[in-house]
């Protein structure tokens, strides 16, 4: 019995990190949208990955969600974006 229950603990958190990684790449997908990145930022795909993990590591997610909810243009990455190099990199003109 105790070992189902450790299963079923570990499935949960397993679900629950999985949620939260696809939330913060949902995140970072949209704030390179906001700042004009160019699609080809995205296949880098060895950044891309860095920046992911970096997103769903970061702290900030609710300033980020407010950011992002806000709807306004922006010229440059927020100050709290850990992957403002990224994010505000290969911007098309």
């Amino acid at each position: 019995m105790a070992q189902d229950d450790e299963t079923r603990e570990t499935t949960r958190r397993g679900a629950a990190l999985d949620a939260r990684v696809e939330a913060q790449t949902l995140y970072l997908m949209e704030m390179m949208r906001r700042l004009g990145a160019s699609p080809r930022a995205a296949q880098d795909e060895a950044a891309r990955i860095e920046a992911e993990a970096s997103c769903a590591a970061c702290g900030e997610q609710a300033a980020c969600a407010v950011f992002l909810a806000s709807g306004d243009a922006a010229q440059a990455p927020p100050a709290f974006c850990a992957n403002g190099d990224y994010v505000g990199g290969g911007r098309v003109h």
